[in-house]
């Protein structure tokens, strides 16, 4: 029996239940502190933060805002990726920490870390978040995404079209918001999966 919506909503929930239990103990465990746990900390806040928006977006039929905050957990993975393409993780973290754009900061062979950059690099790893990331930037800027968005019925053969100025989307059925779920939950858990290890190797290097 296939997933409804709700439960893939729910899905979402428990993964924020998880972030929470994961990252309690790891700090109990070990209480120093480096500039690399700042902006995992940082991310895994906007992470809890994106993830509750998002799921409020979906129950009131708000694609358009939905999208663009899969765009932006999309782009919390990216940025925590970006350290492990530098030399020095803690002094990217630190760069970061202080206010440097992470566009403007340069992995080991000397490339700038711009979000298409971050894209093609993590999608060595994970194959479709280039295509998620090129998807949702039409929905982060004003595309033609969003004129379509607004036609609620459209009749070709006498050329009328009737548009739907609201906020909650046009009609449609619950199946439609599966991808976008399903893709938010994807860039949640790789964003998960990358602030873990990034916590592991600073605790599990010694202090100078």
């Amino acid at each position: 029996m296939s997933e409804t919506l709700e439960q893939k909503l729910k899905k979402t929930e428990q993964a924020d239940d998880e972030l929470r239990r994961y990252f309690s103990r790891a700090i109990t465990e070990d209480q120093s502190a480096y500039f690399g746990d700042f902006i995992i900390f940082g991310a895994l806040k906007r992470t809890l933060a994106l993830s509750d928006g998002f799921r409020g977006h979906i129950r009131n039929r708000n694609f358009t805002c939905a999208a663009a905050l899969t765009r932006l957990q999309l782009d919390t993975a990216l940025r925590l990726y970006a350290a492990s393409l530098c030399d020095d993780t803690e002094h990217y973290a630190k760069a970061v920490f202080h206010g440097k754009h992470v566009n403007k900061l340069k992995d080991k062979q000397g490339k700038k870390l711009t979000d298409a950059y971050l894209a093609d690099k993590l999608s060595e790893k994970y194959p479709w978040v280039k295509l998620m990331y090129e998807t949702l930037c039409d929905f982060v800027h004003l595309s033609n995404r969003h004129f379509f968005a607004s036609i609620a019925d459209l009749n070709e053969a006498d050329r009328l079209f009737k548009f739907q100025i609201a906020a909650e989307d046009v009609p449609r059925p619950d199946s439609d918001y599966f991808e976008i779920v399903d893709g938010f939950s994807e860039a949640m858990r790789i964003t998960l999966v990358l602030a873990a290890g990034w916590h592991v190797a600073i605790h599990q290097t010694p202090t100078v």
